[in-house]
């Protein structure tokens, strides 16, 4: 795998607004495969079901603790490269997060430079392990 187009990418986040301009923004980079899910327990299926290479995580989904699906998804796809995405987030959950080997975490409100950055830095990782 070596282009946008082959990267897998779910967006979970409960508001259908953030999913959206995330999938807009995506879109514009060249990315095609795009999936979202409004709970952590229709991710977890989505995934189950696809292999996904890129996650974009709110960490305040509502069935599902953020820390808790991030180890399910790691689990579940450990090649996986995982974006937090959240607002308020405190000192003691970026370090909780970090924990999990997350090194990329976004606060809302993000600019599309911002994630554009993000994604930019998680490709090589993403074309090496597939």
């Amino acid at each position: 795998m070596n282009k946008v187009q082959d990267v897998n990418i779910i967006l979970i986040d409960a508001d259908d607004r953030v999913r959206g301009y995330l999938r807009s923004m995506l879109h514009r980079l060249g990315f095609a495969n795009i999936q979202e899910a409004g709970s952590g327990e229709k991710a977890l299926q989505a995934i189950s079901v696809d292999p996904i290479n890129l996650v974009f995580l709110d960490m305040n989904v509502p069935d599902i603790n953020g820390l808790e699906l991030i180890q399910r998804i790691k689990e579940s796809q450990p090649k996986c490269q995982i974006i937090v995405t959240s607002n308020g987030i405190t000192e003691n959950l970026v370090h909780q997060i970090t924990a999990s080997h997350i090194k990329r975490i976004v606060l809302k409100p993000f600019s599309n430079h911002t994630i554009e950055t993000k994604v930019r830095e998680v490709l090589p990782f993403i074309y090496k392990t597939s």
